[in-house]
């Protein structure tokens, strides 16, 4: 079980850093005034986002938080 738990904190890991990614291009789509870029990051964050948050409410005990 040791294995299956690391695994599940590298996969939290990664959509960590999936989501800071997704931050900064929308951070940059926004300072360069590129606001189709805007609206495609404000839609793939969110659609992720409400991924994670979904797969969160099927596990009890598993806080749930979006930011």
């Amino acid at each position: 079980m040791p294995a299956l738990r690391r695994a599940h904190d590298v996969g939290h890991a990664v959509l960590a850093l999936h989501l800071a990614a997704h931050h900064g291009l929308l951070f940059t789509a926004w300072q360069q005034r590129r606001f189709a870029c805007v609206i495609s990051q404000l839609a793939l964050a969110g659609a992720a986002a409400l991924f994670d948050r979904d797969r969160h409410q099927k596990q009890p005990g598993w806080p749930v938080v979006i930011v």
